[in-house]
């Protein structure tokens, strides 16, 4: 069931950075890869753990990124409630 719920909301995420890409015009790269703590739960033939998608040079982005990343607000599950509330 968790594999399988994985996949779904995996597909799920990368359709609508597609569609922010689309509606928005903004670049986008998206990184999804499962905790080290879920990892054991899936099959080794499903490959590779790390999920990418980019309209983008993905390399680049994340290098002029990085460079700004103590500059920006580092969002983690704990502002879910936060986020929603600004979402309204």
């Amino acid at each position: 069931m968790r594999q399988s719920t994985y996949h779904k909301r995996k597909l799920g995420l990368i359709k609508k950075a597609i569609e922010l890409t689309i509606l928005c015009d903004c670049d986008i790269t998206l990184l999804v890869r499962p905790s080290e703590s879920t990892v054991g739960a899936f099959p080794p033939s499903a490959g590779s753990h790390l999920v990418t998608f980019s309209n983008c040079d993905a390399k680049r982005m994340i290098q002029e990124c990085w460079e700004e990343m103590d500059r920006v607000p580092q969002l983690n599950n704990s502002a879910y409630s936060n986020i929603s509330k600004d979402a309204e």
